[in-house]
């Protein structure tokens, strides 16, 4: 009776086995399957493709979602568009990788290129950003002012063009001049065109920032800047619409709009962004101190 268990025990067992086995064979025997089919639409598709390419009367079939044309011309094309192949901080833009062909390793080593690039310019520009405390009085509680300038060309040249060597060295001779092809108004492609306009160019850029009160009492924030973009001379100010003379002060408190950051961008539109982040911490610290002093007596 023992050995009849035992055998029946091993016969439950090796049905158990053979289960499984009919059942990775009939998973590998539709894997099998899936694969013939894969393969044979493949070869359809690479027979579609080839086709006509290789046919005597060759023409680019309509139905294709790409058109072809001459390598050449890829410069001019970028000449007379505005498109900028790169973005910052450091970002390859699709239609441009596409338009170079470039592999996903291609791209992640020019973008680590160009984010290298931009953060030591950008650690450069804040380091170099002075703030300076101005006489107030009247309605004016406070005002500061926050100058920006140029970074030195024999400085930033060495290291630009440490950065332009490598990405062409990524990208290739013969795909270079798509990178540096610029409208002929705009002058030499720089970073960021290679990098940026995130940064400042070519005179120094002052923003004064006050903080006046209105009939109210209401605290209120106001600003005039100069400099800066090449295409802004000039001393002007800045009024966002709805605000008057610019926004609240109670807009920067820590648990205020979450919107402030994009709010201080529409009321310093020409600022660069470097700047306009050492203003918006200003202006936080700003209404925490004299607005949270009013809460709490």
């Amino acid at each position: 009776q023992g050995d009849a268990a035992n055998v029946q025990s091993e016969i439950e067992r090796l049905r158990a086995a053979s289960a499984k086995l009919e059942q990775s064979i009939a998973q590998a025997n539709e894997v099998a399957a899936r694969a013939a089919e894969s393969a044979q639409a493949f070869e359809a598709w690479k027979q579609r493709i080839r086709g006509p390419l290789l046919a005597a009367d060759y023409r680019w079939s309509d139905d294709s979602a790409f058109v072809r044309i001459p390598k050449a011309v890829l410069p001019e094309l970028m000449r007379e568009g505005a498109a900028e192949p790169f973005s910052p901080p450091g970002v390859v833009n699709p239609f441009a990788g596409e338009l170079m062909g470039m592999a996903p390793t291609e791209q992640r080593s020019v973008e680590a290129a160009l984010r290298r690039h931009f953060a030591d310019v950008e650690e450069r520009v804040t380091a170099g950003i002075q703030e300076t405390n101005l006489s107030s009085g009247g309605s004016v509680v406070a005002r500061r002012s926050f100058v920006l300038s140029p970074l030195p060309e024999d400085e930033m040249k060495p290291r630009r063009d440490q950065m332009l060597a490598e990405v062409r060295g990524v990208v290739g001779d013969e795909r270079w001049p798509v990178v540096e092809a610029r409208p002929p108004e705009a002058g030499p492609r720089v970073p960021y065109s290679i990098v940026g306009q995130n940064l400042p160019m070519q005179s120094a850029e002052s923003v004064e920032i006050s903080l006046t009160t209105d009939p109210k009492g209401t605290l209120m924030v106001e600003s005039t800047s100069s400099g800066g973009s090449p295409s802004v001379r000039g001393k002007y100010s800045v009024n966002i619409v709805g605000y008057g003379g610019g926004p609240e002060l109670s807009l920067f408190l820590p648990e205020g709009d979450p919107s402030r950051a994009a709010e201080l961008e529409r009321f310093l539109p020409t600022v660069t962004s470097t700047l306009r982040q050492r203003v918006l911490a200003w202006l936080q610290e700003q209404a925490t101190a004299r607005l949270k002093k009013k809460e709490n007596p």
